[in-house]
C-alpha cells in the first residue's frame, strides 16, 4: 500500500529489518524511501512506546 503515490511513494530500496536498519546509518535519504523501513517502524514504534512496557 504505501508504494501508492498518494500514500506514502515508497519503493523496495532494501529488504528485511537489518538491511533497513544498515540502510539509516548508511544513507538515510534512501531509508526514508524504503517500504521495509516504514513497515518495520509501524511494527516496532508503538510497542516500545507503550505505557507500562518494560
Amino acid at each position: 500500500m504505501s508504494h501508492f503515490d498518494g500514500v506514502a511513494g515508497t519503493e523496495d530500496v532494501v529488504y528485511d529489518q537489518t538491511g533497513s536498519e544498515n540502510l539509516a546509518i548508511s544513507d538515510p535519504d534512501a531509508a526514508i524511501r524504503n517500504t521495509d523501513s516504514h513497515g518495520y517502524f509501524a511494527e516496532n514504534t508503538p510497542f516500545q512506546n507503550s505505557p507500562g512496557v518494560q
